[in-house]
């Protein structure tokens, strides 16, 4: 008798289970296609307003006058042939509140706020803002997706499953600057640590232990457990030889870059 007790027990929580897991389903496909059908209206999804803009009524874009000059400011400086992270410095030279620093002012949030340092800008914030189309009157939607509820991780959607949907709100940067912009950051390289560009296509996207690795002309990264010391003479220069006994990736960017 304890057994069949035992196994009704067991099918009444199996059940539940499964009748949770069905309505998660459910309601997860309910909220999807709720969105899809936004998203393909022409209504912006995010949540929150890019900055230099701010939400008005049906949460369409109005411009921010007090951030929009910056927007501008920082387009301009980049058309100009400076990188995300001289932009940033240059801001922070100016003295011009970092978005964090405005949202604790304007809402008392203290999410990005740093008190230390209230204009120190960040490179990654420069180059979100430059890699914004909402900017010159485009709404973009479904950049992005999940695979399931059950999975939280964003995905990258390609561009043909995007949503475009152009003029939908007052545009702070012409097109033209957009373009010229978006130009000049394919074509921006970023300088070794000794000044110099690197010769081969995959140097920038190398990894920095492997960079320092090739600059100083010693291992730094990955190494076997064979490694074995250099010698005592060659660790008072400042370029150090690879010795043999060495497994270090700097072996192979050294064969691609020849100038080194």
């Amino acid at each position: 008798q304890l057994c069949r007790v035992c196994g009704t027990l067991k099918s009444v929580l199996l059940y539940a289970r499964l009748s949770n897991e069905w309505y998660a389903k459910d309601t997860s496909k309910k909220i999807r296609s709720v969105f899809r059908n936004k998203g393909l209206s022409g209504q912006r999804l995010s949540t929150n307003a890019p900055y230099g803009y701010i939400k008005g009524e049906n949460s369409h874009l109005v411009i921010d006058e007090e951030t929009a000059p910056v927007v501008e400011l920082i387009f301009q400086l980049c058309a100009e042939g400076n990188g995300p992270g001289k932009i940033a410095q240059m801001l922070k030279e100016r003295g011009i509140p970092t978005p964090g620093t405005l949202e604790f002012q304007r809402t008392g949030r203290t999410r990005n706020y740093h008190p230390d340092a209230p204009c120190a800008w960040n490179e990654s914030t420069i180059a979100n803002i430059l890699g914004q189309d909402a900017y010159w009157g485009r709404t973009t939607n479904f950049k992005t997706t999940k695979l399931s509820y059950k999975c939280k991780k964003t995905i990258e959607n390609t561009p043909d499953k995007w949503a475009v949907f152009e003029n939908t709100h007052k545009a702070i940067i012409a097109p033209e600057i957009w373009e010229i912009v978006q130009k000049n950051r394919e074509q921006h390289r970023r300088p070794t640590k000794m000044g110099k560009w690197g010769c081969s296509p995959g140097w920038p996207t190398a990894p920095t232990a492997e960079r320092d690795c090739i600059i100083a002309g010693r291992p730094r990264g990955r190494m076997s457990r064979s490694a074995t010391p250099a010698p005592a003479t060659a660790q008072k220069n400042s370029v150090r030889p690879i010795t043999s006994g060495l497994s270090c990736w700097s072996s192979l960017y050294s064969r691609i870059c020849r100038g080194w």
